[in-house]
C-alpha cells in the first residue's frame, strides 16, 4: 500500500477503498508495527496532497459517500493510539514550509478531532497528540521566520504575506482558545479532565497530559513572534494566544501554570543573563497595554501578570537600562526587550496606544518596598523546547 501510485489513487480517487482499509485497521486493532509503512504513507498523502480527501472533505466538496474521512480516522481512539499520525513517519518535516494555508486548516481539523476523541474516551496516547502540537508549533515558527526575513528586506509583510499572517492568526486562535470545536456541555471523560488539570511541565514529549503540549506550543509562540521586528503587527496574534488564559481556562484548565512558569524563566534569562529569544518583548505587547490602562484591564490572572510585570520593569529592568546595559549581542536592552509600543525615558516606562499612533501613557511604578519579580525564578533549570 505504500507504493506511490497506489497511495495517490486511494487518497484522491477511491474513497470507498480508503474507508474500508481504515475500517479493517480499526476492527482488528492493527498496529503500526504490524501494518508497516503503508498506513503512514496513506496518511501522509492525505495531509500533503491538495487533491486528497482531507482537502475535499474539509470544504465538504466532492463527497461520493456520506461518511467523512476525518470521522473514520480521527474519531477512532483505536487508530489514534495504534498509529502516531502526527509524528514519524507520517509527518514529513521537509514539506512543512510548503504546507500553505489550506494545509494548515487540514492539520488543525485533524488535530481538533483527535483532541476531542481523547477528551471523550481517554483512550488516546497523549504523546501522539503532543506530536501534532509540536508540528503545528514548528509551522508557526516557519511563518514567523518568513515574515521576519521579508521585514529585513524592507518589505511590508502585511500586504505581501497576507496568507502567512492569516495562518499565524488561525493557529494562535486554535492554541489560545478553550477548545471551540467542542459542543456546549459536550460529555467528556471526567477522569481525563481531572488528569489534565495536573499538568506540571511544558513539554511536547509528555506521555501524561496534552496540556503539557498546549503550554509548550503557547510559550514557544511567544519566542517565535519575538523575531518579528514590528511588534505592532503582532498585537492581535498575541491577544489570541492569551485569550483562553485570560477569559476561559475551563476545559483546558491545567496549562496556564506551566506556561506562566516557563515564560518567567525566559523573562529572567532575558533580563539577568541578557539572553535571547526575547520572549519578554512579545509578552509586553499586551501586558504593557494592561499596565497603562485602567483597572478594568487588570482583573484575575492577567491582573496578577501585570502587577508582576510592573515590578519587573521598575525593580529588575530599570537599573540595567539606566546603566545602558547591553544584551549578549551588544544590542541595548531597551531596544532589545521593549516592544515598539513602549518606551523608557526620564525614569518612567510608557505605553503608546493605537498601535504606536495614539496617546502615550505612563506606567506607574510599584509600591515602595516591592520585591523583585524574579525572586522565585530558577534561572538554571528550565524546559528546553
Amino acid at each position: 500500500m505504500s507504493d506511490e501510485s497506489v497511495v495517490k489513487i486511494l487518497t484522491t480517487k477511491r474513497l470507498d477503498a480508503l474507508q474500508f482499509i481504515f475500517t479493517v485497521v480499526e476492527k482488528y486493532s492493527i498496529s503500526q508495527r504490524e501494518a508497516g509503512i503503508g498506513i503512514p504513507k496513506i496518511a501522509q498523502n492525505l495531509f500533503y496532497d491538495q487533491e486528497s480527501f482531507f482537502y475535499k472533505h474539509l470544504g465538504r466538496e466532492g463527497l461520493a459517500l456520506v461518511s467523512n474521512i476525518y470521522e473514520s480516522i480521527f474519531d477512532s481512539a483505536e487508530i489514534l493510539t495504534n498509529f502516531d499520525l502526527f509524528g514519524y513517519p507520517t509527518i514529513d518535516y521537509s514539506m512543512r514550509k510548503d504546507i500553505g494555508l489550506s494545509g494548515i486548516n487540514v492539520f488543525i481539523e485533524a488535530l481538533s478531532r483527535s483532541i476531542k476523541t481523547y477528551l471523550k474516551t481517554g483512550n488516546v496516547t497523549p504523546r501522539h497528540i503532543n506530536n501534532g502540537l509540536s508540528h503545528l508549533s514548528d509551522i508557526f515558527g516557519d511563518l514567523c521566520i518568513k515574515i521576519s526575513t521579508e521585514e529585513k528586506r524592507g518589505v511590508d509583510s502585511k500586504y505581501s504575506l497576507k496568507d502567512e499572517w492569516w495562518a499565524l492568526q488561525h493557529i494562535a486562535t486554535f492554541l489560545g482558545h478553550d477548545y471551540p470545536f467542542l459542543a456546549y456541555q459536550e460529555e467528556l471523560k471526567q477522569e481525563v479532565i481531572e488528569r489534565e488539570k495536573t499538568a506540571s511541565e511544558v513539554s511536547f514529549s509528555s506521555d501524561s497530559t496534552i496540556n503539557a503540549g498546549v503550554a509548550a506550543a503557547l510559550y514557544k509562540a511567544f519566542e517565535q513572534l519575538s523575531y518579528i521586528e514590528n511588534t505592532d503587527d503582532i498585537y492581535h496574534t498575541v491577544l489570541e494566544l492569551l485569550e483562553g488564559m485570560i477569559y476561559e481556562n475551563e476545559r483546558k484548565e491545567g496549562y496556564r501554570g506551566p506556561f506562566e512558569k516557563r515564560m518567567w524563566e525566559q523573562i529572567g534569562a532575558n533580563v539577568v543573563k541578557r539572553h535571547y529569544p526575547a520572549a519578554l518583548r512579545t509578552y509586553l505587547v499586551f501586558i504593557g497595554f494592561c499596565l497603562a490602562s485602567d483597572g478594568n484591564q487588570r482583573q484575575g490572572w492577567i491582573g496578577k501578570q501585570a502587577d508582576r510585570m510592573r515590578r519587573l520593569l521598575y525593580i529588575d529592568l530599570k537599573p540595567l537600562i539606566d546603566n545602558d546595559t547591553k544584551m549578549v549581542n551588544e544590542k541595548r536592552m531597551k531596544d532589545a526587550l521593549l516592544p515598539k509600543s513602549m518606551d523608557y525615558k526620564n525614569g518612567k516606562f510608557t505605553y503608546i496606544s493605537g498601535f504606536g499612533r495614539g496617546e502615550e501613557n505612563e506606567i506607574e511604578p510599584p509600591q515602595e518596598g516591592s520585591s523583585s519579580a524574579l525572586k522565585d525564578v530558577d534561572l538554571e533549570h528550565h524546559s528546553l523546547l
